[in-house]
């Protein structure tokens, strides 16, 4: 009895169970659509739709197309997402930390904090992470080594 078991186990266990699952998914490349070659950040917004960052700029996927948000931006290398607990969404570029606001099927962008070469009190140095700790501060890096904190 318990070899009959063993047995059972195995053929249950065995590679050829696992190698007959499929797992669909599908790649974007700029030849199918996606409008950037280098994405950095991605993430999902309250609309339910995906926000990608790339070296050429800020997009919305909602199932279809992409829609280019690149009007509204003075640097297009979009390098993080960060969501506020309201589930507004924050973004970083070369020119600062900027607030998306979804609003239907559009959004607005709004500059929060800006950023510069030659950093100073009221300016960061490209900031290029993002995040939120659970006490709701704002935490970036920036790529000369500094890390900040804002509270808003």
């Amino acid at each position: 009895m318990p070899l009959l078991l063993l047995l059972v186990l195995l053929v249950l266990c065995s590679p050829y169970e696992a190698a007959s699952q499929r797992f669909a998914y599908q790649h974007y490349r700029q030849s199918n659509g996606l409008p950037a070659q280098q994405v950095r950040a991605v993430t999902k917004g309250k609309s339910g739709a995906l926000w990608v960052g790339t070296d050429d700029g800020l997009f919305r996927f909602a199932g279809q197309d992409f829609t280019s948000y690149n009007s509204l931006l003075e640097s297009h290398y979009v390098r993080a997402f960060a969501q506020k607990e309201n589930g507004d969404l924050l973004f970083c570029n070369d020119t600062g930390i900027h607030l998306l606001v979804e609003e239907g099927d559009s959004a607005r962008i709004e500059p929060l904090i800006s950023a510069s070469f030659t950093p100073n009190d009221s300016t960061q140095f490209y900031p290029n992470t993002l995040y939120y700790d659970l006490g709701g501060i704002l935490w970036f890096g920036q790529p000369d080594g500094r890390l900040a904190r804002w509270n808003d």
